[in-house]
């Protein structure tokens, strides 16, 4: 949508200084108008699943899977009921993630809840090559251990 908004602020500056249509304007605006469109109906889409989801089992679902990008956007998301681990299915929501920036950025990091704290879900993003911090579950050892390093 932000990308439509600038196309049509383009459109009208370059009516402005003569280069333009009022054609392109009404086309760019006519683009944006549809990109909203279709936002708001998968917003509506989102909103009408989750209404069905509480109305079939009773309450909201309580987890949701999600990646997303360095700039805060949404890259992929799954809905699970909330007695599914949150790991569950990881490899269906990360691998497609890092499929689409591998060879586009320097770098991938990944952060996530000790849900994640999984050797399959180690080795993986060991052997794409991407740096990680996973929330290890607590463990009364482990921070016995590590009680001098801890401020």
């Amino acid at each position: 949508v932000q990308f439509l908004r600038e196309q049509g602020r383009a459109a009208t500056d370059r009516l402005n200084v003569g280069e333009g249509t009022k054609t392109d304007v009404a086309q760019t605006n006519a683009s944006l108008a549809a990109g909203l469109s279709t936002y708001n109906a998968a917003i509506a889409s989102v909103n009408t699943a989750l209404a069905t989801y509480e109305q079939i089992v009773g309450h909201k679902p309580s987890s949701l899977g999600a990646v997303t990008s360095v700039d805060g956007h949404l890259e992929r998301s799954a809905l699970r009921p909330g007695n599914v681990h949150s790991a569950d299915g990881w490899q269906d929501l990360l691998a497609p993630v890092v499929a689409r920036y591998r060879g586009k950025v320097s770098r991938l990091y990944f952060r996530a809840d000790a849900g994640f704290a999984n050797p399959d879900v180690y080795e993986f993003l060991e052997g794409e090559e991407i740096k990680y911090a996973i929330r290890l579950p607590k463990c009364a050892r482990s921070i016995e251990q590590s009680s001098g390093w801890l401020t």
